[in-house]
């Protein structure tokens, strides 16, 4: 959504997808999920710490 107010929801451009991966969004890797047990949690993890310091940057005027 572009505005508070918006009534219709956008597509993202792959700019902006390639900012938000492993942010808010993660594509999972079968493989790996299948093998270690702890992937999600662990890819939770990761996009957490990565919101927190994109969160610290805007903040900052980075």
């Amino acid at each position: 959504f572009e505005a508070p107010d918006a009534k219709e929801a956008r597509s993202i451009s792959n700019q902006e997808a390639a900012m938000y991966e492993t942010m808010n969004m993660i594509q999972a890797d079968l493989l790996q999920a299948i093998k270690d047990p702890e992937y999600f949690v662990k890819a939770v993890r990761t996009c957490e710490e990565k919101y927190s310091k994109y969160l610290d940057d805007v903040s900052n005027g980075s």
